[in-house]
């Protein structure tokens, strides 16, 4: 399956096992590729903060933007 305007990089080649939390600034354009995980057998949550500034890449930076996310998700895997 290919997305329109995201050619091969929307093809997953590496099968996922379990569930996943996909972590992304409201800057970024994910939701059809999360919406495509999804519709091919992916298990997952979509955790979509605001962004700091112009680059939503720069999140990882600010983990007051997506720690919380990460300890749900820990949490949904039984790691804590």
């Amino acid at each position: 399956m290919c997305l329109d305007g995201f050619g091969d990089q929307s093809r997953a080649h590496v099968p996922v096992a379990g569930k996943t939390t996909w972590l992304e600034t409201d800057h970024n354009q994910v939701r059809p590729l999360f919406d495509a995980f999804k519709n091919a057998g992916g298990k997952g949550e979509l955790v979509i903060e605001p962004a700091s500034g112009d680059n939503g890449h720069a999140i990882v930076n600010e983990p007051e933007l997506f720690l919380k996310g990460v300890l749900r998700f820990f949490h949904v895997i039984g790691f804590t």
